[in-house]
């Protein structure tokens, strides 16, 4: 989010998954360059590494696999 000039904000990923949080639509944003959105971090949660295993997560990556020809994650590495 930085290196686009986006602020994490309560949306996100994070936001997304959390119960009544931000709508996917809402989260994604257009970025400076054509053709492309990013969908940002959001806030901060407990336990990163847990969020990809929920239902939400994998419900989240499924409509994001139906809107976009690709989707790139970029994450800090985990072993969970």
């Amino acid at each position: 989010h930085t290196l686009f000039g986006l602020t994490v904000g309560k949306g996100g990923f994070a936001g997304v998954l959390a119960a009544g949080g931000a709508g996917l639509a809402d989260a994604v944003v257009p970025s400076p360059v054509s053709g492309l959105d990013l969908l940002p971090c959001g806030p901060r949660v407990a336990d990163p590494g847990e969020c990809w295993t929920t239902p939400a997560a994998a419900a989240v990556l499924a409509e994001l696999r139906g809107r976009y020809d690709w989707v790139l994650l970029d994450a800090p590495p985990a072993l969970a």
